[in-house]
C-alpha cells in the first residue's frame, strides 16, 4: 500500500500547480491584462509556482489560453447541439433561447473566450487551431442544413457549407463584440436580435 500513497501524491500537486496556473491567469485577466502581454514570470509570479512546473504543464500561453478556454468552448459545444444535433428544429424562440444562453455562458467565461481570440489574433498556430474548430462544427451544420435542403425547408440555392460558416461567424463575431463592449443590460435585446436572425437564416420564408 505504501508505493501506492507515494504515487499519488505528486499527481495531486501536479493538479493543484495547474490550477493554480489557471486561475492566477484568470485573475490577471480580469484584472483587466490581455494575455499576450502578460508575461511567463507575471503568471508564475500570481500563481507561486516555478517556471520549470508552468512548463511542466503548458508549453506555452497559446496552450494556456485554450486550457484556460476548455469549459467554455464544451459549454458553448452542448448549448448550439441544442439546435444542430437535434433531428428537429423548434420556432424562433428557441434559437433566441440558445443565443440567450451562449450569451449567458460568454458572459461566465468573459475573460477566457477573449484571451483566447487574442491570442489567436497574433499567433498564427493558435488561429489555425481556432480554424480547425470552426470547420469541425460547420460541417456538422452543413449535414444539418442539407437534410433540411432535402426536406424542402431551406432554398437548394444556398450552399449549405457557406451557410453554416456565415452563421457560425456571425454568431461568434457578434457575442464577442457584445463582450467586449456591449452593456449586459442589453444582452437580452441582443439575444433576441440575434437569435431572429439566424432564425431567418435557416426559415427565410
Amino acid at each position: 500500500m505504501a508505493p501506492t500513497r507515494r504515487a499519488a501524491a505528486p499527481r495531486q500537486r501536479r493538479t493543484t500547480s495547474e490550477q493554480q496556473i489557471l486561475d492566477a491567469t484568470a485573475a490577471l485577466l480580469r484584472a483587466g491584462q490581455r494575455l499576450p502581454d502578460i508575461a511567463v514570470n507575471d503568471i508564475i509570479d500570481a500563481a507561486g509556482v516555478s517556471r520549470s512546473t508552468f512548463y511542466q504543464y503548458f508549453s506555452s500561453k497559446t496552450e494556456l489560453a485554450f486550457r484556460l478556454a476548455t469549459p467554455a468552448m464544451t459549454a458553448t459545444r452542448a448549448t448550439a447541439d441544442r439546435w444542430w444535433g437535434e433531428p428537429t428544429w423548434g420556432g424562433p424562440e428557441d434559437m433566441v433561447d440558445i443565443v440567450r444562453t451562449l450569451m449567458a455562458q460568454g458572459r461566465e467565461h468573459r475573460v477566457a473566450w477573449l484571451a483566447v481570440f487574442d491570442i489567436a489574433d497574433r499567433d498564427p498556430d493558435a488561429a489555425a487551431g481556432m480554424e480547425t474548430l470552426v470547420r469541425e462544427y460547420v460541417s456538422q451544420m452543413a449535414a444539418r442544413i442539407s437534410a433540411e435542403q432535402r426536406a424542402g425547408n431551406i432554398a437548394d440555392a444556398l450552399d449549405p457549407t457557406q451557410l453554416g460558416r456565415l452563421m457560425l461567424v456571425t454568431t461568434r463575431a457578434s457575442i464577442l463584440d457584445q463582450l467586449a463592449h456591449g452593456d449586459p443590460a442589453g444582452d437580452e435585446a441582443f439575444s433576441a436580435t440575434l437569435g431572429h436572425l439566424l432564425w431567418l437564416a435557416v426559415r427565410p420564408g
